[in-house]
């Protein structure tokens, strides 16, 4: 190649550069032809002359591309080849997929400086290269209204010296042809690198090296290497180290090809990944729109989603994960509600219809018998993402302020998912600390489709969705946490949806049909007031309802439905409801559990009597991904029973502890039951202490003044006053007093079943869960703990509110009693935990 004499060169180098473009001019092309096939139109253009050759760009236009009228974004590629070799065929195929997406894709050629060449002392051949690159993306800009483009939406990047050429020509202020017109700038909306070589070493020329000119303003790229392009992969890390430093760092998506080399990301088996990979980035950045219409096959090879990941690291993350026998993994989709209990249709409550949740009970399987292990959020959440008790994963009551938190150490089944290659997505909240890895995880009012903040928290949810499953490679399987505080009290929110929305089928609650719950006691007098108050959360109820239809009519929507693991459940049972939350009754520990999953459940449409604990969803979900759960878990995969085989579990156990450090919080219980007769063990009661202070209640203010009412000697108020004021053990039959209204403990009939369930309790305490709260020494060294805790709390209390207290980040230690995580006492056979 003829490179120019001494009397030329580049500016700001003492050498002038000869060229020759055709800015502002109508450019002469060439027409190469069109693509029917995959509805592209091709067209050459020179858009300058560098050393005495002509400079092109292929220009690949969708089919039918309006070029008077259109505005669409634009991608500039530039070919690799060690910045002495190359041509416009690297990139071609790229460019055809990104037209026929709607993209005006192009691939431009540059000056081309050998190795070999001997240039003139401080010059570096790389600096030709980027100034061309430069020239090619002003002429793009120039000329957005003749190619329908907007020159806002201009995308950039390329392979190996193409990405470094790439990024210099939009991060170097200098290295400008003189005959370019200056006021068109070359930054860009994003990049596209792949096995980007960043010139690090090239100390002496400063010009042409990328560290140099990384600000914190870098526009967000996706980028790609091979785990065995070792010298490049060290270069990308020198820049995404400094970008991370400048606070850049989150904008940078890196991807990793296991065993690959430099040049995989053209080639099969890659090349399928790389090209759904970035159109989904782009969709995330709003330069593209709608799904992508490739396809991944058996044979492609998938990617290791690696952003802090960096050339020190081996990558232990395995490559392939398990496939379903049809080539798919399962998606699983978790409808998680808060503070709900099961007053729906399909456990007998017709107080109001639930048409969507009726519809997943015929697809499904309804679970009579599913428990929580604690009547809390924080402990249940903690229970269900770790698969423990409480006592095991150290969340034995509320987060933040109040202390409690994971034990060091501790992994989640989220991050079991991840290191399969699902996608992990949540709304509203964990009510875990520290949260479980998730990739998508919006605050309670944020709403990622329309970019608003606002109190319009079901709309919102359903957005978030929609947002998490149009931005999702469709090969890649996914986890999402689907949830609204709805069921929350308080239950009445008039603003759960955006104003306009359509679809809402619900008539008014009709206040006539509530009826008192049963564990009231059975002449409990419901007033016009309270009829109302609970109105609404049957209201809450209703809201639940479309929220599920909305979720699943998405999963329709995205064609996914076929391929997932549908459950719908709870946090634990309703609040302020006097033996719900909190309370070792029923009405707090017991849950909805509707189940469906396509091909997988035997027979669909049944209801089925096994006993089914909160624990048992974590190994649930490793095993449905192909996970083996780890042996220390007491829970059990129900993948058995959706097919039809018999329940492992005989038993279900709670191991409440507290709630918060408030007034009223703290009453640790463990129960048992085998399905009819349950066993209530209140560590702290004798029957006179009380599990509330006096004058406090967990309970709504309607329904406490009516429970007052009530004369003494009537059922609603011994039952009341005795839920206060409990006694040691409590034992019920659930099946002629489903209320738990009758305590039958040393009644001599229930004898023989009341010393089995305490003998299997120990057992389970001992042998299963390690409970350090059946030594008498430890439950009076936690309660004094609890008390003093209380004491500093309220003390703060009186400082300043609650919400400013979580904000001061202030918290009660608890850390003497959650020590670091260590599965040794919990290494054991799981005969005990049935």
């Amino acid at each position: 190649m003829n490179l120019p004499s001494a009397s030329f060169g580049l500016a700001g180098f003492g050498i002038l550069l000869f060229s020759a473009t055709c800015f502002g001019q109508t450019p002469n092309h060439v027409a190469i032809g069109s693509t029917d096939e995959i509805s592209i139109e091709v067209e050459r253009y020179t858009y300058k002359h560098s050393a005495g050759q002509p400079r092109d760009l292929e220009v690949h236009f969708p089919k039918g591309h309006d070029t008077a009228n259109a505005k669409v974004p634009c991608v500039v590629l530039f070919h690799g080849g060690a910045w002495g070799g190359g041509d416009l065929k690297q990139f071609q195929e790229f460019c055809n997929y990104f037209a026929s997406r709607g993209l005006v894709a192009i691939t431009a050629n540059y000056q081309l400086v050998s190795a070999k060449q001997k240039l003139p002392k401080g010059v570096s051949r790389k600096q030709f290269c980027i100034t061309d690159a430069k020239s090619a993306i002003r002429w793009v800009k120039q000329h957005s209204e003749e190619l329908g483009i907007d020159p806002m939406k201009v995308i950039t990047g390329g392979g190996s010296a193409g990405g470094h050429i790439s990024m210099l020509a939009t991060t170097n202020p200098g290295l400008n042809d003189p005959a370019d017109p200056k006021e068109i700038d070359t930054s860009v909306a994003a990049y596209l690198l792949f096995n980007p070589a960043l010139a690090a070493f090239d100390a002496k020329f400063p010009e042409v090296d990328a560290t140099q000119h990384l600000t914190d303003d870098l526009a967000p790229a996706i980028v790609f290497f091979g785990t065995e392009d070792k010298k490049w992969l060290a270069g990308w890390n020198t820049a995404h180290a400094q970008l991370k430093n400048l606070g850049a760092g989150d904008r940078i998506k890196l991807w990793l090809a296991q065993d690959a080399g430099h040049s995989f990301f053209g080639k099969k088996p890659w090349l399928n990944h790389v090209l759904i990979k970035t159109d989904r980035f782009l969709v995330s950045q709003g330069l593209l729109s709608g799904q992508t219409t490739l396809k991944m096959t058996p044979d492609d090879k998938r990617l290791i989603k690696a952003e802090e990941i960096d050339s020190s690291h081996q990558v232990e993350k395995e490559f392939t994960q398990q496939r379903a026998p049809d080539g798919r993994s399962p998606n699983i989709l978790f409808i998680h509600m808060e503070d709900m209990g099961v007053q729906i249709p399909a456990y007998g409550d017709h107080t109001v219809e639930t048409p969507n949740l009726d519809r997943l009970a015929t697809q499904g399987i309804v679970f009579e018998r599913a428990h929580v292990v604690a009547a809390t959020c924080a402990a249940s959440r903690g229970a269900l993402f770790s698969g423990l008790h409480p006592h095991q994963n150290g969340i034995m009551g509320f987060i933040d302020s109040h202390g409690f938190h994971y034990r060091q150490g501790l992994t989640t089944f989220v991050h079991a998912l991840k290191g399969k290659g699902y996608e992990c997505g949540l709304t509203y909240k964990t009510g875990v600390a520290p949260n479980p890895p998730f990739d998508f995880m919006p605050s309670y009012k944020q709403n990622r489709l329309s970019g608003e903040n606002n109190d319009h928290l079901v709309s919102n949810s359903i957005d978030n969705f929609r947002h998490f499953l149009q931005h999702l490679d469709e090969e890649t399987p996914f986890y999402f946490q689907a949830q609204t505080p709805d069921t929350h009290s308080k239950w009445h929110r008039p603003k759960f949806i955006k104003p306009g929305s359509t679809g809402w089928p619900y008539p008014d609650v009709d206040e006539a049909k509530i009826k008192p719950f049963a564990w009231l006691g059975d002449d409990f007098l419901m007033n016009e007031k309270l009829r109302h108050e609970i109105g609404t959360y049957y209201r809450a109820i209703q809201r639940v309802d479309w929220y599920v239809g909305k979720i699943l009519a998405l999963l329709d929507e995205f064609d996914r439905a076929d391929n997932t693991l549908v459950i719908f459940s709870s946090d634990h049972g309703p609040s302020h409801l006097l033996r719900g939350k909190t309370t070792p009754y029923e009405a707090g520990l017991q849950v909805p559990l509707i189940v469906r999953w396509p091909g997988v459940v035997k027979t669909p449409g049944t209801r089925s009597s096994a006993l089914v604990s909160f624990v048992d969803l974590s190994p649930t979900f490793q095993a449905a991904a192909g996970i083996t759960p780890p042996s220390y878990l007491p829970g059990h995969s129900l993948i058995s029973v959706f097919k039809g085989e018999p329940a492992k579990r005989k038993y279900l156990f709670s191991s409440y502890v507290a709630h918060t450090t408030n007034q009223g919080s703290y009453w640790p219980t463990r129960t048992i039951t085998d399905g009819r007769h349950k066993l209530i063990h209140n560590l702290n009661g004798n029957g006179s202490q009380r599990r509330t202070p006096e004058g406090y209640n967990n309970t709504s203010f309607l329904l406490a003044k009516t429970l007052r009412e009530m004369p003494t000697g009537s059922v609603s108020r011994q039952v009341a006053d005795r839920t206060m004021a409990p006694t040691e053990f409590e034992l019920y039959d659930l099946q002629s007093d489903p209320g738990e209204i009758k305590n039958q403990f040393n009644q001599p009939e229930k004898a023989t079943i009341q010393k089995s369930l305490r003998e299997q309790l120990s057992k389970w305490q001992e042998s299963v869960v390690d409970d350090p709260f059946r030594d008498p020494q430890y439950l009076a060294s936690f309660n004094a703990d609890y008390t003093q805790r209380l004491g500093q709390y309220e003390q703060k209390r009186q400082q300043m509110p609650a919400s400013k207290i979580k904000k001061s980040k202030w918290k009660v230690n608890w850390d003497h009693r959650i020590k670091p995580w260590d599965p040794k006492p919990y290494q054991h056979s799981k005969a005990n935990s049935r």
